[in-house]
């Protein structure tokens, strides 16, 4: 299966994003383009200003008088969301050429492992597809709770309001989607070259180029989706972070109201989502580093068969070493962050210091509000 085949409708929907003038065909008409930005475009516009809004004017009735610091938080939760889809926004103008340009490469070097005999997927479970309906469905889930809650209170610009968050949440949601399919299906083209055994002269060279035409990629990939990544991962980081504490706030820093449980469960929800992408968003680069060590181990300490010339295997696996120490074999975020296991420990560490100050500051505005009421 192929790159666009893998992706699904995550990559229909980059299309409305990132990549408005991408097409698998050589030619787009430009009002296609133009008619591909204009949603993305007046969300951002809408949900920024709504953002603000929310912000200013945090009011959930059922919580009572809520302080400042739980206000900051909700407001941060609120608009988190749409910061994020509008900084992807800006990266993905940065980087189109990048991206489109990657996405061709992928193809052009996928066309070239089949005809190097690597055999190549035909079965469609599109998991991607799946992945995209479960989480839709668990993000309705999600808001409904909220909704449901405060439903009595929406005016029609509330709930206007609502919904807009709602959106934000998904689209967020599609941009990690689509960056773990990427990923996971780059690490599926390096088990190919992995694969490959009893080889001949002729297909032996031809893996050492397209182990180096795989491995020059990933660079590119890192230039492209690096920015993404960066924006997705301090997006998720934070608002578990912020979740958590306000979590911590209800159950110990608010009476009871009707629907608190329901309401605890499904910010409990909203953590494990947030929590369960980043973490595995880390494995899965974790284990692509891994694979990538691999194939540098393979093809460095590879020795002739009966069937090779052992000249030429060891002009391959010279070159290959001399240019390995230079190549960049690690998924980045940003051009510096790698990707991988240490991250999850990075993460949760900032949640529990995020926490920690929250806490703090809780701490320091009780004893002030303490003080008020004493003198």
């Amino acid at each position: 299966m192929t790159l666009t085949e893998t992706l699904g409708y995550l990559l229909t929907i980059q299309k409305f994003i990132t990549i408005p003038n991408f097409t698998e065909n050589f030619y787009q008409k430009k009002w296609i383009t133009i008619l591909r930005i204009l949603p993305i475009l007046i969300f951002v516009f809408t949900a920024i200003c709504d953002g603000i809004y929310a912000i200013l004017y945090v009011n959930i009735p059922q919580l009572g008088e809520v302080s400042a610091l739980a206000e900051f938080v909700i407001g941060v939760n609120l608009i988190s969301d749409r910061l994020s889809i509008t900084f992807i926004l800006v990266q993905g103008v940065i980087v189109n050429g990048l991206h489109i340009r990657l996405l061709k490469s992928v193809k052009e070097f996928e066309d070239n492992l089949v005809s190097s005999k690597h055999p190549k997927k035909q079965k469609k479970c599109l998991s991607s597809n799946i992945y995209l309906i479960l989480n839709i469905i668990l993000n309705l889930a999600i808001n409904s709770g909220f909704y449901v809650i405060n439903n009595s209170d929406y005016d029609i610009a509330a709930t206007i309001r609502h919904h807009l968050h709602v959106l934000g949440m998904l689209l967020s949601d599609f941009v990690i989607l689509y960056l773990i399919n990427f990923i996971k299906h780059i690490s599926v083209l390096a088990i190919l070259l992995l694969g490959q055994k009893n080889l001949n002269e002729t297909e032996t060279n031809k893996l050492f180029q397209n182990s180096f035409a795989f491995i020059s990629r990933i660079s590119l990939m890192n230039s492209t989706l690096g920015g993404m990544l960066l924006i997705t991962f301090f997006q998720y980081i934070l608002s578990s972070s912020l979740a958590v504490y306000f979590v911590v706030w209800l159950i110990f820093g608010t009476g009871y109201f009707p629907g608190k449980i329901f309401l605890i469960l499904t910010c409990l929800i909203w953590i494990l989502r947030s929590s369960i992408h980043i973490i595995y968003l880390s494995i899965l680069g974790n284990n692509f580093e891994n694979k990538i060590q691999k194939l540098s181990r393979l093809l460095s300490t590879r020795n002739p068969t009966e069937n090779e010339s052992s000249e030429v295997v060891e002009f391959n696996r010279n070159q290959f070493l001399m240019w390995s120490f230079h190549a960049e074999t690690r998924i980045l975020a940003g051009g510096y962050m790698a990707i991988n296991n240490s991250g999850i420990f990075s993460i949760l560490s900032f949640i529990v210091t995020c926490l920690v100050v929250l806490l703090q500051f809780k701490q320091m505005e009780d004893y002030s509000r303490l003080d008020n009421k004493i003198f």
